[in-house]
């Protein structure tokens, strides 16, 4: 989409325009500089961390590839590029909007992650065989090694 944007002749913008136009338009950036990570040593992994804002929704999307000198403690977690809208976050430990996955890559095996509210951020989950959500430690849900992958992602309101 070029801007400016040409528009009908007669036509009106309403807010949903607007808002399908600042979707479009919003860029994504890097959120690296102000993350606060708990229980992750990114060390020599490769990691990304990028989050969009168009109006009061945040798109994120968390990104770690464990190097040799990386590693992953109990509960790993990190902070969101904006606050979230208290309806999202009625208590800790809550399902928060989005997905994720984790790949041991020596064994080419995976779990599917869970992004849960823990009263300050994001904490990682993992669906175990119950099916329930289970904490990640060093160990768990495998023992964490280079060229393993976090990834989750997510879309939030802010306040």
């Amino acid at each position: 989409m070029t801007s400016p944007v040409s528009m009908p002749a007669g036509h009106k913008m309403v807010a949903t325009d607007f808002d399908a136009y600042e979707n479009l338009t919003a860029v994504w950036s890097s959120f690296t500089g102000s993350v606060t990570l708990t229980a992750i040593t990114v060390g020599n992994g490769t990691f990304r961390y990028d989050y969009r804002r168009a109006g009061k929704t945040v798109d994120w999307d968390f990104f770690l590839v464990l190097g040799s000198t990386s590693a992953i403690g109990s509960s790993p977690a990190f902070t969101l590029p904006a606050t979230p809208n208290s309806h999202l976050t009625p208590t800790s430990f809550t399902p928060f909007p989005g997905g994720g996955h984790a790949v041991d890559d020596s064994a080419v095996a995976g779990r599917v992650l869970v992004p849960i509210w823990n009263g300050t951020g994001i904490e990682a989950k993992f669906m175990n065989a119950t099916p329930t959500f289970a904490s990640i430690s060093s160990t768990s849900p495998w023992t964490w090694a280079t060229s393993d992958v976090i990834h989750l992602w997510g879309t939030y309101q802010t306040s």
